[in-house]
């Protein structure tokens, strides 16, 4: 089974309420450069096309890991 992965244009907000639409994985490693959804330290918001959750790994500019967030059951 293949897995669904996030979808363009990626939305993140942020809690000052400034919004980032980022059309592609590059876009997503030149703005954020290093930076990590799960760090608590971050209070913002990053969803894909349709408004799904995503989990982003951003390290020198190079994005490790784009995928679906995972929701504890």
């Amino acid at each position: 089974m293949m897995k669904d992965s996030p979808r363009f244009p990626v939305t993140i907000t942020f809690d000052d309420g400034d919004v980032w639409i980022l059309d592609d994985v590059g876009q997503i490693g030149t703005n954020l450069e290093y930076f990590d959804s799960e760090d608590e330290d971050d209070s913002l918001t990053i969803v894909d096309a349709f408004w799904r959750p995503i989990r982003v790994l951003v390290r020198d500019l190079q994005v490790l890991i784009f995928e679906l967030k995972v929701e504890a059951e």
